[in-house]
């Protein structure tokens, strides 16, 4: 008996589509016409990115935040706020994906509503989330700041969640280092208080050797000399203190918008072109692969 062999080559390809192309054809051209509308169909989102400078922590506490003048006065923001290093920016991307802040995100854009997701559904508020995350994207960019891009069916609305995003982390920074600084001016209160009593019992010990009849005059230059270096770091600690009241009660910005976000009218996706080219080819290929299937089958069939 002959043995037939059969080349699945291009040639082969090429007469199984001349000859199966009526219903290769006609299945190409309705995946053609259901790709297209299906795309038309899609609803286009847009994206919207701000991008932020981190502040350095370093640069941010109580002690260079406001120097001093050779008079002892307070200088409010004379010092230099330097760029943040990566660590910085995963305390701004942190922030950014907090609770808190992802929290007043879906409440003041109503994203339930938004996101078209049943509130009375136990699922809510992980259904929220998920799109949240889903269509915000934030990232450290190689030139060590942070990149916050929103998607949205509405340009505006993406830009402005974008914005906000910036906005929310510059507040909850910024409230996190003043509950540092209170508490570090707490500690300077109750070390003043303590300096303070301390000055005073060796202000007593003089009093007591000056009064005295027999007072050791090198027991009194002894102790003037600790109350004066005593009293010079009791004047620190209430520099300190009073510093730390001072940025308590001034604004401080952990970071600053370097790229403002704005409506961008032009649709990130969907990529219609490229989903109808996608359906069609895939479909054509489908279709001479079926028929060369097929015809492989029927001659094997009818070989001897």
């Amino acid at each position: 008996m002959e043995k037939v062999e059969y080349r699945f080559d291009l040639k082969f390809l090429l007469n199984i589509f001349l000859k199966w192309r009526k219903y290769i054809l006609i299945a190409t051209g309705i995946a053609l016409v259901v790709s297209v509308v299906s795309s038309l169909l899609l609803k286009n989102y847009y994206r919207s990115k701000c991008v932020v400078l981190a502040y350095n922590a370093n640069s941010l506490n109580p002690a260079t935040l406001f120097l001093r003048n050779s008079f002892g006065s307070a200088i409010v923001g004379s010092s230099v706020i330097t760029a943040g290093t990566a660590e910085d920016c995963s305390r701004i991307m942190a922030i950014m994906e907090s609770k808190d802040v992802t929290d007043a995100i879906i409440k003041e854009f109503n994203l339930y509503q938004r996101y078209e997701i049943d509130t009375s559904d136990k699922k809510a508020y992980s259904k929220v989330n998920r799109y949240l995350q889903s269509y915000t994207n934030i990232v450290r960019t190689d030139k060590n700041m942070v990149e916050v891009s929103v998607e949205d069916q509405d340009p505006i609305i993406a830009a402005k969640i974008a914005n906000r995003y910036a906005e929310l982390a510059n507040e909850k920074g910024s409230q996190i280092f003043k509950a540092d600084i209170i508490r570090h001016a707490e500690v300077y209160k109750k070390k003043y208080e303590e300096k303070f009593r301390e000055i005073k019992r060796i202000r007593d010990s003089i009093n007591i050797i000056e009064n005295s009849k027999k007072g050791d005059l090198g027991d009194k230059l002894y102790l003037q000399n600790i109350l004066e270096s005593e009293t010079n770091i009791l004047g620190q600690i209430k520099n300190a203190y009073e510093v730390a009241q001072i940025s308590a009660e001034q604004k401080i910005n952990v970071l600053s918008i370097v790229e403002t976000a704005r409506p961008d009218f032009k649709p990130v996706r969907p990529k219609r072109l490229l989903t109808v080219l996608g359906v069609t080819l895939t479909t054509l290929a489908a279709s001479v692969l079926m028929a060369a299937v097929i015809e492989l089958f029927r001659a094997i069939r009818t070989t001897p």
